[in-house]
């Protein structure tokens, strides 16, 4: 079992308003971590579409709609 700790560089997101969103997301990166789960990891998979992402586009994506714009960065859709 990997052993949690609250860290003196993060402690204060635990104090800046108790139940907000800051402690919220800290304290699940801290049960995340303690369980063997990273928020970033990457999978053989993910490394293909990763690299074949345009190729999908351009094969699949522009024939069907030929004005689409490439678009790759977050979108934030909603708060979840």
């Amino acid at each position: 079992m990997i052993q949690t700790r609250f860290s003196a560089s993060r402690i204060s997101e635990l104090l800046a308003g108790g139940t907000g969103k800051t402690a919220q997301s800290y304290i699940l990166d801290l049960a995340m971590q303690s369980i063997g789960l990273r928020e970033e990891f990457s999978t053989p998979a993910m490394t293909h579409g990763i690299q074949n992402q345009m190729n999908g586009f351009e094969q699949v994506v522009k024939p069907l709609f030929p004005n689409a714009e490439w678009h790759d960065e977050f979108i934030l859709i909603n708060e979840h």
